[in-house]
C-alpha cells in the first residue's frame, strides 16, 4: 500500500485517521483542506476518492445549522435550543458519549480529546449536524 495527497491535501500534518461508514476523518493542527478553511478536522468520503471530494464545514452538502454552539471552559453551549431539542455526541465510531434534553449546556468533563459529532433534534426532525474537537 502505497500513501498518495488527495486533491491539495492539508496544510499541516494529521494527528489521527479513523473511518466511520463511507468517510475517513482526518484530525490535526490544519486550518485548510482541499483548498477550504476547515480548522482541525475534515473528512473524506473514500467511495469517491477519485473525484478527491472533501468535507469540510463550508461543503454544500453539510445543511446550514438553525443553532450554533462553541466550546468554552469544557462546556458545549448551545444558541437557541428549544426546551424539547435533543443533544446527541457521538465519537467516530458512532458510540453516544452523551444525551440531553433541552439543556443547552452540556458538559465535556470526563471525556478524551477527540472528535466528535453533534446532531441535535426538534422532534424527530434533524436540524444539526456538526463535527466538534474537544481538547
Amino acid at each position: 500500500m502505497e500513501w498518495e495527497s488527495v486533491g491539495t491535501g492539508v496544510n499541516q500534518p494529521v494527528t489521527l485517521l479513523a473511518i466511520h461508514d463511507s468517510l475517513l476523518y482526518m484530525v490535526g493542527k490544519f486550518t485548510v483542506a482541499g483548498d477550504k478553511a476547515s480548522p482541525n478536522i475534515a473528512a473524506l468520503n473514500i467511495h469517491t476518492v477519485n473525484t478527491a471530494k472533501i468535507w469540510n464545514r463550508s461543503t454544500e452538502k453539510i445543511p446550514a445549522l438553525p443553532v450554533g454552539f462553541r466550546i468554552f471552559q469544557s462546556v458545549l453551549e448551545i444558541d437557541k435550543l428549544q426546551h424539547n431539542d435533543h443533544v446527541s455526541l457521538y465519537t467516530l465510531s458512532g458510540r453516544c458519549v452523551r444525551k440531553v434534553t433541552g439543556r443547552s449546556k452540556v458538559s465535556l468533563s470526563g471525556l478524551a480529546s477527540q472528535p466528535l459529532v453533534v446532531e441535535i433534534y426538534r422532534t424527530d426532525k434533524r436540524i444539526s449536524t456538526d463535527k466538534i474537537m474537544i481538547h
